[in-house]
């Protein structure tokens, strides 16, 4: 099947394959407690060739409009999305293009007026030809397990992944991936059209080569402020199914 018309679910499994050989092979980064760049650059390696023709960026910045221009990636603000501690990315990256005018950080006088915030995927798997339908499909957000699993750090990723989903909205992604990796297991929470909707965890038994995966679907979508809710979940769901 033609990526251009690969479902979520189409999208999703392939996502899964990579990340289990990545997993397999690279394994010892994590052991090595290697930083989140260096991961999200290596797992990129693996997403590169079999996504085309979609191209696999990490940090990519950009948008690209229907009309050719591109302007930086942005969502408007309000004083109450600032007052939840969201960190959001450098000011001096909305400043790509010369025709940009978005204003960061504009003082609003206590108005709840949004103003523009740089917001940038970890890794992101998108067309460049804006004609082609779905053009945007895949954004990743990756968090070590012994990383910021927890508060604003986790918030960040979570804000992101419901804005990149969103539709209707600015970017359209058809699938968001919050992915937890840990040397024993990597967790992933998927998100569409703006919320968190499954849960996936893979265990690895190193020594026998081999995957047990553990799933929780709430079509309905779900929250989660910790990667501590999420194992609660997956736990009570265990228990729900063998009782």
């Amino acid at each position: 099947m033609s990526f251009t018309r690969l479902s979520r679910e189409g999208l999703l499994n392939r996502m899964k394959l990579r990340i289990k050989e990545f997993y397999e092979n690279e394994r010892q980064l994590l052991i090595d407690k290697a930083s989140e760049r260096a991961l999200v650059f290596r797992l990129g390696t693996y997403l590169l060739n079999d996504f085309l023709p979609a191209e696999v960026y990490a940090e990519y910045n950009r948008m690209h409009h229907p009309d050719g221009s591109v302007s930086a990636k942005t969502v408007p603000v309000t004083n109450e999305d600032e007052s939840r501690n969201i960190r959001f990315d450098d000011a001096e990256d909305i400043a790509g293009s010369e025709n940009n005018s978005i204003e960061e950080g504009v003082d609003h006088e206590g108005n709840d007026e949004p103003s523009e915030k740089l917001i940038i995927p970890d890794l992101a798997i998108f067309i460049k030809d804006r004609d082609a339908a779905l053009a945007d499909k895949l954004v990743i957000e990756v968090k070590k397990s012994t990383g910021y699993t927890s508060g604003s750090g986790f918030g960040n990723d979570i804000f992101k992944l419901k804005e990149f989903t969103k539709i209707p909205g600015r970017f359209g992604y058809i699938l968001g991936c919050h992915l937890i990796l840990d040397k024993d297991y990597f967790l992933v929470v998927c998100y569409w059209m703006g919320q968190a909707r499954s849960l996936f965890k893979f265990d690895y038994n190193h020594n026998r080569n081999q995957w047990t995966e553990h799933q929780l679907e709430q079509l309905n979508g779900f929250e989660y402020t910790s990667l501590a809710v999420l194992k609660r979940m997956l736990r009570e769901n265990e228990r729900e199914q063998q009782a």
